[in-house]
């Protein structure tokens, strides 16, 4: 008599899951670096979590669906380097029933130092003049004035057609304009920011436009000789100066009231 003999065996997951290798990449600062990790095997029904690990940058990032994405800034290479590698994991896990499925994939990315040139504002700066033999002194705003690298920046003249215009390497600047370069305003001036601590010494240019104030100040009359009252004998002739003058150069007619 033969005997049928049944052997109950546990259900074994065909589930599978193992990434592909990823190339070595190469990238500079400023520049993005985004691409989805691949599959060589991988069950429909797994759903997948994804993570870094190793020597990563706070701003990497990896999506649900297994992109990587990382624009490095202009400071993630020091100033005396020319390169930076990144060597880190990607992870991929899933878990499924009492099972867990993982793998991981190393990355290799290197980023190149970039050297950019110094950041000007969009808008020029104006400096208002309300009055020709007059020094106005302004200090540029060196907040909207900087290097992506930190590099130290200093600040130089380009237009030399102002005798009395200034300014320091710092950013402060003075000038006085004489009665006939106050008439021909408004004009546009040019200066330069540049790297001091490079080789490359990137510079910049920026403009200045210099304008006349808005805010008109009433004309100035001067009577010499100064004096609240004459006197003088019958057939006597006085002569008396009256100098009027406007610091805003807009004066156009004056009169006399009795």
């Amino acid at each position: 008599m033969k005997l049928l003999i049944l052997f109950l065996l546990p259900l074994i997951s065909l589930a599978q899951l193992k990434l592909k290798p990823i190339e070595p990449k190469k990238i500079k600062e400023g520049e993005k670096c985004k691409f989805r990790v691949e599959f060589e095997q991988k069950s429909d029904s797994l759903r997948i979590n994804w993570g870094l690990s190793g020597n990563t940058n706070p701003l990497m990032n990896i999506s649900s669906e297994g992109v990587f994405s990382w624009m490095p800034d202009f400071k993630v290479v020091a100033q005396n380097e020319t390169l930076k590698v990144f060597d880190f994991y990607i992870k991929a896990t899933s878990q499924q029933d009492s099972l867990l499925f993982a793998d991981s994939v190393w990355v290799s990315l290197t980023v190149k130092n970039t050297n950019t040139p110094p950041v000007v504002p969009q808008k020029p700066e104006i400096i208002w003049i309300q009055k020709a033999n007059t020094e106005v002194q302004k200090i540029l705003q060196k907040e909207y004035y900087f290097d992506e690298e930190n590099d130290l920046l200093a600040f130089r003249l380009v237009d030399e057609d102002y005798p009395n215009l200034k300014l320091s390497p710092d950013g402060n600047l003075s000038i006085s304009l004489t009665t006939k370069e106050f008439r021909a305003l408004p004009d546009t001036l040019f200066f330069e920011v540049f790297e001091q601590n490079t080789v490359d010494r990137l510079v910049s240019r920026q403009s200045i436009i210099l304008k006349r104030a808005e805010i008109d100040e009433p004309p100035t009359i001067k009577v010499v000789p100064d004096s609240p009252k004459y006197q003088i004998e019958e057939g006597e002739e006085l002569l008396i100066e009256i100098n009027i003058s406007d610091d805003n150069d807009d004066l156009k007619n004056f009169d006399f009231y009795t």
